[in-house]
């Protein structure tokens, strides 16, 4: 069993990668571990000449494949699908016409098929297999294999062996992914490697190759780098494209030097390149970093008024960090929030379990639990879970309606949702405050015979739970 600890203050950020990211990642190992079992209802005779019936079941693990199957090799390799198709006549005469028509194979099935190779098998294996595929070897095949990010040493190998094929030659687009993956890995020596290649043989570097390098220099800790890769670029003549110009405004930021962020900005508007919601996001991020929330909030008007669309990552920043300064209470700019939530969950993007707990809770906070329910509806079924279902019962019982607080806490325990300690305490804070004594004496009963039956199980707590004790602690409800 592990334990993870960490500081207070550090709690939020904790929560909104990695705690995720191992909620994600045991799913994916569960569910690739999942064993296919087939039930059968087996029927046996007692003693007395009675039927019984008993279930069993057998294990979906068949050995064979297409390559092992009993079939004629021949007829595996160049029989087509034999199709048969009537045309009925009006004379209720019928005519068989009939068709061959080859198995239609998709491109991302056959880039998913490659991925895979390179994922399971040796490299000798791999290579003995990508030797037998009939398909034609170009570069976006290349390049879309290396998108799916196999392991790095596969990937360089399968870069370097797709060189050697015939009548192929990598472009900057290959060259670019296969930089991307070294720098991502952290392999700086590498990437400046591939980078010299290109150079060397005449690949076409463009400002999306100079664009990838520089992030990764940065990322790398290497900022210098990064600004000289920008003037190098520059100088070549290469024109900046808003992608770049907000990678690099992004480099400056992150590593302090703002006066040079903004005179980057200032250029992309004077050279006709309108900012995009990545270019708003990076504004909004280093100023919630500097505690000017006043600002992210006209960054994010601004945004809107040019007619462009938040995404999920620019909400975030502005429920998280603006819901944390109170700006929302202060500037009553609350509903102006929840339309912009409302168009976002209509555009089929969502705010996540914890902004979405944080907001629904904060807008209790302001008085306008009308506006939390609302929030609480937008949410689809899979996120409306402990966590969220406890935000939504806080924000009631911050409202000062400890009645309908109590009902949502009865609503959760009725469509099966999960009571965690968390809850617990969002629920005890609020009939203490409001005085309902007996109340609060049962239910903490109720938690303390709760926590008994957690000591004596020993179950460990799911994803779930820890999010909602960490969101809903002692110190959350006030």
């Amino acid at each position: 069993m592990f334990v993870l600890k960490l500081k207070k203050r550090n709690k939020r950020r904790i929560l909104q990668s990695y705690v995720q990211h191992i909620y994600r990642a045991s799913e994916d190992i569960e569910l690739r571990c999942k064993e296919l079992k087939l039930y059968m209802n087996t029927v046996t005779l007692s003693d007395d000449r009675q039927s019984i019936g008993r279930w069993s079941f057998v294990r979906l693990s068949h050995p064979a494949t297409m390559e092992t199957i009993a079939m004629d090799s021949d007829l595996k390799k160049s029989k087509p699908i034999k199709k048969i198709r009537r045309n009925f006549k009006n004379n209720n005469k019928s005519s068989i016409k009939e068709s061959f028509v080859n198995p239609r194979v998709y491109m991302k099935d056959t880039i998913r098929n490659i991925s895979n190779i390179l994922r399971f098998s040796t490299w000798d294996s791999a290579q003995q297999q990508l030797e037998t595929l009939s398909i034609k070897w170009d570069s976006y095949t290349i390049n879309q294999v290396l998108k799916t990010h196999p392991p790095m040493e596969k990937a360089w190998l399968f870069f370097n062996w797709a060189s050697k094929l015939r009548n192929f030659k990598h472009d900057q687009f290959t060259y670019t992914t296969m930089m991307d993956i070294f720098g991502e890995a952290r392999r700086i020596s590498s990437m400046k490697f591939v980078f010299q290649q290109m150079q060397e043989k005449g690949i076409k570097i463009d400002v999306v190759s100079y664009t990838s390098m520089l992030h990764w220099l940065s990322n790398d800790g290497d900022v210098q780098g990064s600004v000289k890769l920008w003037e190098e670029m520059k100088d070549k003549g290469f024109c900046p494209t808003v992608v770049s110009y907000t990678a690099y405004m992004k480099v400056l930021f992150n590593h302090g030097r703002v006066k040079e962020a903004t005179k980057v900005y200032k250029e992309m508007i004077r050279s006709g390149c309108a900012p995009n919601c990545f270019t708003y996001t990076v504004l909004m991020e280093h100023l919630a970093g500097c505690g000017k929330f006043n600002e992210v909030l006209d960054i994010f008007i601004k945004m809107q008024e040019a007619g462009v669309q938040p995404d999920k990552a620019a909400c975030n920043i502005l429920v998280e960090n603006c819901c944390k300064a109170g700006l929302f209470i202060r500037t009553n700019s609350f509903p102006k929030i929840v339309d912009i939530v409302e168009e976002l969950i209509k555009s089929g993007i969502f705010l996540g379990v914890n902004q979405s707990a944080l907001l629904i809770y904060k807008l209790g906070c302001a008085k306008k639990p009308v506006s939390a329910a609302k929030v609480f509806d937008f949410l689809p079924d899979n996120e409306k879970n402990t966590t969220t279902y406890t935000a939504f019962m806080a924000a009631y019982f911050a409202s000062r309606n400890t009645s309908k607080g109590l009902q949502i806490f009865k609503e959760m325990k009725d469509v099966g949702i999960p009571v965690v300690l968390g809850t617990y305490n969002v629920l005890l804070a609020g009939l203490e405050k409001s005085g309902r004594v007996d109340e609060f004496n049962y239910y903490r009963k109720e938690r303390k015979q709760m926590m008994q039956n957690i000591s004596f199980s020993g179950n460990q707590q799911s994803a779930e739970e820890m999010t909602c004790n960490f969101l809903f602690g002692r110190d959350y409800v006030s």
